[in-house]
């Protein structure tokens, strides 16, 4: 089978657990491109983020970012799903009643209130770099209309009280308005309903015209799932959950043992 797109997450697949693109994972992106395989790297991260990655290791893919609500090529916007601000008045509303930190996410920028500063996750780096900005004030709403940004994904962190995380996601799920999915065990992303990584990728491959049975996708976690499953070969990190492994076609090393760049070369070369 000749694969004309891959489609790689991010953190726990195509980074190793110190956030970084081993040689042989960024050398495997690099002789797809060469070779004309279309790479998206596909991830819940903001564009931002996915972009400067790729701009370290000199590549230019398409990237779906923010679970599959926005996608871009280095030229052109794809495709932008974005949430309105009745929703994130309402979404403010009720995880203000939990006390989580919570992350507002434009395409480069991160809305921050300043009551969750001292709250801030170990996970995320609040500085501004080249490709992402960090904004702060005492209002969410006001923040966002200031700066007339579209916000694409929320994201909800709590480390230590699990139960009230899940009471918080149950409690939007129930509302049957937002699509809500974890990336990391101690957090969950809120986007606009029907969207996902597994949406954004039947996007690009129409935009691409590229038939799925031509189409590998990796990845390790709950939002990875829709496009593991869209994909005609969908590939599960060794660290994976086990709820991704089981609707996975195969099973590659770890992250941090360049699992990604294994897969690849067994499949497509």
């Amino acid at each position: 089978m000749n694969y004309e797109l891959i489609c790689i997450d991010m953190d726990g697949t195509l980074l190793n657990d110190k956030n970084e693109i081993t040689k042989e994972n960024e050398e495997i992106l690099k002789k797809c491109l060469k070779n004309n395989i279309k790479i998206a790297i596909t991830t819940g991260r903001i564009y931002g983020s996915a972009k400067e990655y790729c701009e370290k290791i000199n590549i230019n893919p398409y990237i779906i970012a923010s679970n599959g609500t926005y996608i871009a090529d280095k030229e052109n916007i794809i495709y932008n799903c974005s949430l309105n601000i009745n929703q994130l008045k309402k979404i403010s509303n009720i995880l203000a009643k939990y006390n989580l930190k919570v992350f507002y996410n434009s395409i480069n920028d991160v809305f921050i209130e300043i009551k969750d500063i001292e709250k801030q996750s170990k996970n995320l780096e609040h500085k501004n770099t080249k490709f992402i900005n960090y904004i702060v004030g005492d209002c969410i709403e006001k923040l966002i209309l200031q700066h007339k940004k579209e916000i694409f994904r929320v994201t909800v962190i709590e480390d230590f009280d699990k139960e009230k995380l899940l009471k918080a996601k149950e409690e939007l799920k129930a509302l049957n308005e937002f699509e809500i999915v974890n990336s990391m065990p101690n957090n969950f992303d809120i986007m606009q309903i029907q969207t996902s990584k597994g949406n954004g990728v039947k996007i690009l491959s129409n935009y691409l015209n590229i038939d799925n049975s031509k189409i590998i996708c990796i990845g390790d976690r709950e939002n990875d799932i829709s496009m593991i499953k869209f994909a005609n070969v969908g590939i599960a990190m060794q660290n994976a959950t086990e709820e991704l492994k089981q609707v996975a076609d195969y099973i590659t090393t770890s992250n941090n043992n360049s699992g990604v760049a294994k897969a690849i070369n067994k499949f497509v070369f």
